[in-house]
């Protein structure tokens, strides 16, 4: 009775979102209603220009990390982004590049950062109870936390995709105004951001610092002047360059599971880092067509690539595994990514904090209640997939 009565409180808690979609589909079919004049064959030419320059790059990121959810690009040469539309990536799974960004970009680096950063919160948006409405719900309500966590994933995007990362840093350098403050703002500010993002860099790719054809621009050129405090305390690393993940064929679609178990535990309270290596056992024999492909026993490196701190409200911390690497099978034919979830107290959390929202100032109270760390033992199996057929 009492998992009836969360998930109907929490059903309560998404309908704003769901009638903040509705809403800003009539917002939407307004804003056409007003540009009922035809456009002339020039505008035409230029929107359909940029049209093909955002599918191109967002498929492009799609195909090449393997993400096999349905995500739509759009552009609007809107000046201005409508409050209610600026959710799309999260209520309909599109993404939607408006005029006021598109005068940002200046190269497909640029163009690719901006896509892949919300092609990976429109991912995020799948995952969870209720068709993902959960996972909706936790980013909304944590956007700064996220904020930090899609610039993460677009630079792993980025480079699996075969674009240098440094477009993201010089696009959040020009588009991004800096504010005063941000502890009690919506979201982080951009200096907050490059720093994430250029530390990132600097543990998982140190390849591309090292080459960076932006490196004489004026836009780097004005990153590296307002960022020397939080680059000077960034450790040099050796640089090879990361495998771009271009050629791919994806008509198979047989699927073997592969079984695997963490050679030493990995807890995401503990001193864990992004880019860390962790090593797994194959569980069992892998077959396919009566032949072994995976031995069991043999070890399977891995590595950390993005964490994901717990959060207020009951949402939890989580870790993604990537770049598994195993001896006889190309890594275009295995699974991404595995992700590790902390326990998620938000399905009840979210609900009463909305029942004491009410009573102020009792419904912040729920700010204090944490979500689990994510926690995998040696004695837990995961499980990723070898595509026999995949290129």
């Amino acid at each position: 009775m009492r998992i009836k009565i969360a998930i109907i409180c929490l059903v309560l808690l998404i309908c704003p979102c769901v009638f903040g979609a509705a809403a800003g589909s009539e917002t939407s079919s307004a804003d056409t209603a007003e540009q009922v004049l035809p456009l002339t064959d020039a505008q035409l030419a230029a929107q359909q220009t940029i049209q093909k320059e955002i599918n191109a790059a967002g498929v492009k990121i799609l195909n090449a990390n393997k993400i096999d959810k349905r995500v739509i690009f759009v552009y609007n040469e809107s000046e201005k982004k409508s409050l209610l539309s600026a959710k799309n990536n999260l209520t309909k799974r599109q993404v939607v590049l408006y005029g006021c960004d598109y005068k940002f970009i200046e190269n497909a680096d640029e163009m690719a950062a901006f896509v892949a950063r919300e092609i990976a919160v429109a991912v995020r948006s799948y995952d969870g109870l209720v068709n993902g409405a959960l996972s909706s719900v936790q980013m909304t309500a944590a956007p700064k936390k996220y904020e930090l966590v899609a610039d993460k994933i677009a630079v792993d995007y980025m480079v699996k995709a075969g674009y240098h990362p440094a477009g993201l840093i010089t696009f959040i350098n020009k588009s991004c105004p800096q504010r005063r403050f941000e502890r009690f703002a919506r979201s982080n500010l951009a200096s907050t951001r490059l720093a994430a993002v250029y530390e990132y860099i600097c543990a998982k790719y140190p390849y591309y610092l090292e080459n960076n054809p932006y490196s004489k621009t004026d836009a780097w050129q004005n990153f590296l002047l307002n960022s020397g405090g939080e680059r000077e305390q960034l450790e040099k690393k050796p640089a090879d360059k990361p495998s771009a993940h271009l050629k791919y064929n994806y008509e198979s679609y047989v699927k073997v599971p592969i079984e695997l178990s963490v050679t030493e535990n990995i807890n995401s309270e503990q001193e864990i880092i992004e880019g860390q290596q962790v090593v797994f056992k194959v569980c069992r024999d892998v077959r396919y067509r009566n032949k072994t492909v995976v031995s069991a026993g043999e070890l399977v490196p891995a590595r950390v690539e993005t964490i994901i701190t717990s959060g207020m409200n009951g949402i939890p911390a989580s870790f993604i595994l990537g770049d598994f690497k195993f001896a006889n099978v190309p890594a275009g034919k295995i699974s991404d990514t595995y992700e590790v979830r902390g326990h998620d107290r938000s399905l009840w959390v979210f609900p009463l904090k909305w029942a004491l929202t009410p009573i102020p100032p009792t419904g912040s109270a729920t700010n204090f209640i944490k979500g689990g760390h994510a926690k995998l033992k040696t004695a837990d199996t995961i499980r990723i997939y070898y595509h026999p057929g995949w290129i």
